[in-house]
């Protein structure tokens, strides 16, 4: 993504009423949002009026009848708004990506606990972290999450719980019958 494709969401799906391509910065998975009054245009006093989207949970706004929300926020000093701040930004990132993690885990676990079974649910096993996983599946991952309109955690779970060597040839056979349709 690019900072004009990141502009480009925050100015479509967000009430601000003033958003300019130079407030708006992509960084490592986070789209930060500079904002600014709506009566005068000016930043925010003080510098902390850092709105930060995962892009994990970015939706449209024509779609959904709502605005996107921000995860999170940061101050100036801890954005990409200040320049030479690389290392700044990377403890910034990280948090969020943190506090992100633990509540899509934290939400991914209350859906599945069986009711009335709390305290014997034991939590399960993909092999793999999203930090861990091969490329390919954090893509798969993040196309299904866009396409089912789900968060890219709940996504990658599908993929490594659900889908089976059945699953993925016949979705192959469909894909090899639609080319002889098109032919």
């Amino acid at each position: 993504m690019t900072d004009k494709e990141a502009y480009e969401i925050i100015s479509e799906n967000t009430n601000w009423r003033w958003v300019f391509p130079e407030d708006v910065r992509y960084e490592n998975e986070w789209i930060f949002h500079r904002v600014r009054e709506d009566n005068t245009m000016n930043y925010f006093k003080p510098d902390d009026a850092i709105d930060c989207y995962s892009i994990h949970s970015l939706y449209r706004m024509e779609i959904t009848g709502y605005p996107i929300e921000p995860w999170g926020g940061c101050s100036l000093h801890e954005s990409p708004f200040k320049n030479n701040n690389s290392k700044r930004v990377a403890k910034t990132i990280e948090d969020l990506n943190a506090s992100y993690k633990k509540r899509m885990e934290q939400k991914y676990l209350d859906n599945k606990k069986p009711l009335g079974l709390d305290s014997a649910y034991k939590e399960q096993s993909t092999g793999y972290t999203w930090e861990e996983a091969p490329i390919h599946l954090k893509d798969a991952a993040r196309w299904l999450s866009h396409s089912c309109k789900i968060s890219t955690i709940e996504a990658y779970q599908l993929i490594l719980e659900k889908l089976t060597p059945e699953d993925l040839k016949e979705a192959a056979d469909q894909v090899v019958k639609a080319k002889e349709v098109i032919s």
